[in-house]
C-alpha cells in the first residue's frame, strides 16, 4: 500500500533524487513510445484536443478588466487588461457561462 508520505519527497523539484526519479520516468516513457506504430496519431490526436482557444473568467480591479486568455497551444496565458470603456465582449460571452466563485 502507498501511504501519502511516499511521495512527500516528490515536493522539491529541484532536489537530485527527484531529478534523477524524473529523468527515470522520461526513459522509460520513451521506450515505451518508440515501440508504439501509434505514437504519431497519439501525438497528433492529443494535440488537437488542446489547441483550443481558453479564456479564464474576467474579473475586474478598479476601473480595469482583467482575465487571461491562450489561443490554443500557448505554453501559458496571456493576461489582457481593458481600461474603462463598455463592458468588453468577452465579458458578456462569459458571463452567461460563468461558473461558481468567478466575480461578475
Amino acid at each position: 500500500m502507498i501511504s501519502e508520505t511516499d511521495f512527500d519527497r516528490l515536493e522539491d523539484p529541484d532536489a537530485e533524487d527527484v531529478k534523477q526519479f524524473i529523468e527515470e520516468q522520461r526513459t522509460l516513457t520513451q521506450s515505451i513510445l518508440k515501440k508504439c506504430d501509434l505514437k504519431e496519431k497519439l501525438r497528433e490526436r492529443t494535440t488537437a484536443l488542446f489547441d483550443y482557444p481558453k479564456y479564464d473568467c474576467p474579473f475586474k480591479r478598479g476601473e480595469k478588466y482583467f482575465y487571461f486568455h491562450n489561443t490554443g497551444l500557448q505554453a501559458q496565458s496571456v493576461l489582457y487588461i481593458q481600461v474603462r470603456g463598455p463592458t468588453p465582449k468577452f465579458c458578456a460571452k462569459l458571463r452567461s457561462r460563468l461558473v461558481s466563485g468567478c466575480e461578475q
